[in-house]
């Protein structure tokens, strides 16, 4: 699967695998020697099974996927106002997801008895969703997101926002700056996640906070559409399914041990969300 992806606009690899150009190269064969012929054909059979099955499991494999979706520069020009729309503004239950998140987040922020003017990295900012509820506390808020256009939008709409286009694993920051770091529906979709809280580490002044969100996939809410995303985005002709294969899930336990392998000392884990989505939409939950 990989070697048709990466030749895929060469007429000569879709050529070799081409199943009628092989027979024809065996009649060949068969013309000059019919006992070679028996024999290559036996071989080549083998090949070809072989052949056959590596691509069936390719075509689940989540690594090969992501090298198909070329995964680190996928998010560069994606939409922050455009993504936080479709998430949490098509329905009810996407509107109530919203509210809880933002209640949670705002409910730890306050334990935390920052002073008006601390400061806060937004990493991977997007739309501005966080970045905002920041600024209107009176805290000085730096945006950080590896999408271009996302960044072109938070300046236009956030004047007092300072934005940082960049990749978290490579971006400079300067170290001891922020005195929260903040990153919500984001990490799971960084390439080298112990090279990022490393660099996010630096940038953490001491007795900081951190504060991110990343899906369990002890989760059967998450475990279950990451199973099926290789199937889904198959089925779905490349478009659903899509996130679900570039982004990453982790047990409490692994992702624990990769924050205090980066220097973080891990005080509290929230579990937010243990029910179906479709509930809340049928139903209509929420203030809404």
């Amino acid at each position: 699967m990989y070697y048709k992806c990466k030749y895929k606009n060469q007429e000569v690899p879709s050529k070799q695998m081409n199943f009628p150009y092989r027979i024809k190269i065996l009649l060949r064969v068969f013309r000059v020697s019919p006992l070679h012929f028996f024999g290559l054909f036996f071989l080549k059979s083998l090949e070809y099974l072989s052949f056959s099955l590596g691509i069936l499991y390719s075509y689940f494999d989540r690594k090969m996927l992501k090298l198909q979706l070329s995964v680190k520069e996928m998010p560069e020009n994606i939409s922050g106002e455009v993504y936080e729309r479709e998430m949490f503004e098509r329905s009810e239950g996407s509107k109530f997801v919203d509210h809880k998140e933002r209640e949670m987040i705002l409910k730890i922020i306050k334990k935390f008895n920052l002073k008006g003017q601390a400061r806060i990295l937004d990493v991977g900012a997007g739309g501005g969703r966080f970045s905002k509820e920041f600024d209107s506390l009176g805290f000085h808020v730096t945006a950080l997101d590896i999408s271009k256009k996302a960044c072109e939008d938070l300046k236009r709409k956030f004047s007092r926002i300072e934005v940082i286009n960049g990749d978290i694993e490579k971006v400079k920051l300067s170290s001891e700056n922020f005195d929260l770091i903040f990153s919500f529906r984001s990490f799971k979709y960084v390439y080298d996640k112990e090279k990022a809280l490393c660099n996010l580490r630096t940038a953490l002044r001491k007795n900081g906070y951190f504060i991110v969100e990343v899906p369990n996939l002890l989760n059967p809410f998450y475990f279950l559409p990451y199973l099926l995303a290789p199937l889904i985005y198959h089925l779905s002709k490349g478009n659903l399914g899509k996130y679900f294969i570039v982004s990453e899930f982790y047990t409490k336990g692994a992702f624990k041990r990769n924050l205090e392998k980066a220097g973080f000392k891990v005080e509290e884990i929230i579990n937010l969300f243990f029910f179906p989505l479709f509930c809340i939409q049928r139903f209509k939950v929420g203030l809404f």
